[in-house]
Parts: C-alpha cells; structure tokens; sequence
C-alpha cells in the first residue's frame, strides 16, 4: 500500500551564513581551502495544520562549481548564495499555498533555470540553489 504525497505549506525559510576555518589545508583541483563560509539552514514548513522545522547546514567551497581560475573566491561565494537564496525565494513563492514535493522541486527547477540563463550562473551551480 502506498500513501498519497503530504501537502505543506512553505512558511520561513531563514540562511545564515559563519566564517570557517578548516581543520588543516584541504586541496580540490584548482583551489586550496584553509576557509570557507558555512550556510546554516532554518525551513518551518506547515504539515497537516501542526509546525515543523528542520534544519541543514553546507560548507560553501569557491571554485567547486564553477571551475574558473580567474574569478575571486569572493564572486564565487556570492554566486552561490546568489542561486541559494532566488531558490529560497522561489520555493517561500510558490508554497504559501499547500503543495507536494515533487510538483514543487520541478517548479521551482523550471524557474531557477530561466533565471540563472539570465544571470549568466551554469547549471552545475544554479542546481545547489535548488538542492
């Protein structure tokens, strides 16, 4: 037996971001990392008329989707709580009123995509926003 998809309602969604440093110098292709920003994750979703609130956090590492040598880590920082936050902003949008997962996840990549093309983000790095 298979249960039908939950609707939810999308109330707050709150992005904070702290100052790392890592535990020892950690090397990926063609950055080197000694510190990055954090992003601290708060969704209070409405589930069946009752409050729910979950939490994620993600380390925010320049040059892992974009590859570029020859932009600052400060841009590629910014680029990327660029997607994070439209895709906050899409998904607060779209689920003020009640909605399931995965018509809400198409949505919202539907919509990120269109709005990356026109700020020039690549896919690699416009995709996080919505994950």
């Amino acid at each position: 037996m298979t249960s039908a998809p939950c609707p939810f309602r999308v109330n707050r969604i709150d992005l904070r971001v702290l100052p790392m440093r890592t535990r020892f110098p950690f090397r990926y292709g063609i950055a080197s990392l000694v510190a990055l920003p954090h992003l601290f994750v708060t969704v209070e979703l409405e589930v069946n008329g009752q409050s729910v609130i979950g939490r994620t956090s993600e380390g925010l590492p320049p040059k892992w989707f974009t590859k570029d040598p020859g932009t600052p880590n400060e841009l590629e920082v910014a680029g990327m709580l660029a997607v994070i936050q439209n895709a906050v902003r899409l998904a607060t949008l779209h689920g003020r009123e009640p909605v399931t997962w995965y018509p809400l996840v198409r949505q919202l990549a539907a919509e990120q995509k269109l709005w990356a093309s026109r700020h020039d983000h690549p896919p690699l790095l416009w995709n996080l926003g919505i994950s």
